[in-house]
């Protein structure tokens, strides 16, 4: 006796069954996926906000390249440099009033509370 089975007739599946689609239900399938891309970037916005500006000497009125602006308070520490006309961009500043220490070689640091 061999110890191979027999194979018996193959009978092909039976057809798939076919989805069918509304309108009302491809309309709410459309919103859905629309409110999804709506709200996302949304959503990303709301944590973080972008502090820009320039830092000037006082008395000659002219922009201080390479000064540092930090973010006081933060962890991990969040600065940046300025670029040669004294301008800055921080980005990923927390939401809300917060305050930035600026240091300069040669200058006194100043603490600039309350910045928006």
């Amino acid at each position: 006796m061999d110890s191979y089975s027999t194979l018996t007739e193959y009978q092909p599946a039976s057809k798939p069954e076919t989805l069918t689609l509304t309108n009302s239900s491809m309309k709410y399938i459309i919103l859905s996926v629309l409110t999804l891309f709506a709200v996302l970037p949304l959503r990303a916005q709301e944590q973080s906000q972008t502090v820009k500006g320039t830092i000037r000497d006082a008395q000659a009125d002219y922009g201080l390249p390479g000064a540092s602006v930090i973010l006081a308070g933060s962890d991990p520490l969040l600065g940046t440099t300025t670029d040669p006309e004294g301008n800055f961009r921080l980005q990923g500043v927390p939401l809300g009033r917060q305050t930035l220490v600026v240091q300069y070689i040669g200058y006194k640091t100043i603490t600039l509370p309350n910045v928006l």
